[in-house]
C-alpha cells in the first residue's frame, strides 16, 4: 500500500474517531531504527458556557393624577404635587457562549421603591352671575323728578334735556334714564337710538 494514501487513512480516521495522538504509518521495506512519520490530530474544544445571575435596577415611572378643585378659576390648573420615579429591581438568568451572551431571561421583576405621582388640580370654580342691573347711585339732578323700577333703583324720569347719564333717546325726543332696557321709553314712542 502506498505510505501517502495510509497516512491519509489514518489521518482520516482519528478525525472521524475523535482521538488524539499520533498515528503510525507501518511500511513494508521499514527496517529497525528507521524513523516512522507521525501527524498530530488535535480533536475540537466544546464551547465554554457561563451562566449568571445578573441583577440590575431600572427607573419605574410616576404617574399623573388630575383632581378637581373647587377652590381655583374653571380652566386653570395647579400642580400640588411633584412626581419622583421609584425603582424596579429586575433579576436576569444570562446564558453566555465562549464570552458572548447567547440568551436572556427575567427570573423576577420587583418595585423596590415606590413611584410618588404627580398630583395636579384642575379649577372647577365659576364666580356666580348676578341677574339684577348693577346697583347705581340716585341721580343728583332730575329735571322731571324720579321714579322707583322694578329692582328698587331711583331713577330720572324721561326729560327733553339730557340732565346727565341718559341711556336713550326716545322717538318722541325725549331722554330716558332707564336703567334696563326693557320698558324704556315705553309711554314715548319706543326707542329712537341708544347712548
Amino acid at each position: 500500500m502506498n505510505k501517502d494514501i495510509l497516512i491519509s487513512a489514518l489521518v482520516g480516521f482519528g478525525l472521524l474517531t475523535g482521538t488524539i495522538g499520533v498515528a503510525s504509518v507501518i511500511n513494508s521495506n521499514q527496517t529497525e531504527g528507521d524513523t516512522i512519520p507521525s501527524i498530530q490530530v488535535q480533536k475540537k474544544t466544546e464551547p465554554i458556557i457561563e451562566t449568571k445571575t445578573v441583577i440590575e435596577t431600572h427607573e419605574e415611572p410616576f404617574k399623573t393624577e388630575t383632581r378637581d378643585d373647587a377652590t381655583l378659576a374653571k380652566g386653570t390648573t395647579k400642580v400640588v404635587q411633584e412626581g419622583k420615579n421609584g425603582v424596579r429591581t429586575v433579576t436576569y438568568e444570562k446564558i453566555y457562549e465562549d464570552g458572548v451572551l447567547k440568551r436572556s431571561r427575567v427570573i423576577s421583576s420587583t418595585v423596590t421603591e415606590e413611584p410618588v405621582n404627580k398630583i395636579v388640580a384642575n379649577g372647577t370654580y365659576v364666580a356666580p352671575t348676578s341677574t339684577s342691573p348693577p346697583i347705581v347711585t340716585k341721580p343728583t339732578y332730575c329735571p322731571n323728578g324720579t321714579y322707583t323700577n322694578a329692582y328698587g333703583q331711583t331713577v330720572c324720569r324721561p326729560s327733553s334735556t339730557n340732565a346727565g347719564g341718559a341711556t336713550a333717546v326716545c322717538h318722541d325726543g325725549t331722554y330716558s334714564y332707564s336703567k334696563t332696557r326693557s320698558g324704556t321709553c315705553s309711554h314715548h314712542g319706543g326707542v329712537s337710538r341708544w347712548l
